[in-house]
């Protein structure tokens, strides 16, 4: 049936794919390995309250599954229940025997509850901890925006980048504090920088090919993603972007 599934969706048969993904699933006895292959497929249809479903029940017969775990507190996420992505946090909490993941996702519950101080606080701690971390970086800056502290979001990532100034990632986030308060010509600087931090990095280019497409200068974002497809081998989303610019 796994195999049918694949060959309707290649054929455009999304309802006879799902259907056969679903009985698989419950023939199986809600094997993780299926239902993850289900909540795939769902996800690629925008089926976020069917994703939850099917792995809540995954969940309750595989209850000691870091991935489903994490998976259900996801789509619990994209459905804006705070209490269910908190609930499935504290289980995986205590299944992975340490804090960080559990953390990350109590730190979008928080967000998406406006308790922005606790957020803050809490990303604060992981990235004490995970100081290389990118998206833990991110996420404490995008806080930070959103509480309306784009000033504490500045000196954060100068504190970041006076430690490393080569920290790709944190360039990149430079460059789009630098945008948002338009400082664009810092912005392109940064965006510039971070690629000769991490030429081998596709996000570099990616990023400020799309920088320079957003400001109508298209023949520039393509000469960058061009040079994102020579230097940095088999990365299709540069060759997906490309063929958008094209």
């Amino acid at each position: 049936r796994r195999l049918a599934a694949r060959i309707y969706e290649r054929n455009g048969n999304t309802d006879l794919a799902m259907e056969s993904l679903a009985t698989t699933v419950v023939l199986s006895g809600y094997d993780p390995v299926y239902a993850q292959e289900y909540a795939a497929a769902l996800r690629r249809t925008d089926q976020t309250r069917a994703i939850e479903a099917v792995l809540t029940e995954t969940v309750r017969r595989h209850p000691r599954n870091r991935e489903l775990l994490a998976a259900l507190a996801a789509a619990r996420l994209r459905l804006q229940d705070w209490a269910g992505a908190e609930q499935a946090a504290r289980v995986l909490r205590a299944v992975e025997g340490s804090g960080d993941s559990a953390d990350r996702i109590r730190t979008v519950v928080l967000t998406g509850q406006q308790r922005y101080g606790e957020s803050i606080e809490l990303l604060q701690r992981l990235a004490e901890s995970n100081t290389e971390n990118a998206s833990i970086m991110a996420a404490l800056t995008q806080v930070y925006v959103k509480a309306g502290q784009t000033s504490q979001a500045r000196a954060y990532i100068n504190q970041v980048l006076a430690e490393n100034p080569n920290n790709a990632a944190a360039l990149r986030i430079s460059g789009a504090l630098h945008a948002l308060s338009d400082d664009m010509e810092s912005a392109e600087k940064a965006f510039r920088d971070s690629i000769l931090a991490d030429p081998g990095d596709p996000l570099g280019f990616l990023v400020l090919g799309r920088f320079l497409r957003d400001n109508d200068r298209q023949e520039e974002a393509e000469e960058i993603i061009r040079a994102g497809v020579a230097n940095v081998q088999g990365k299709f989303a540069l060759h997906i972007n490309l063929a958008d610019l094209l």
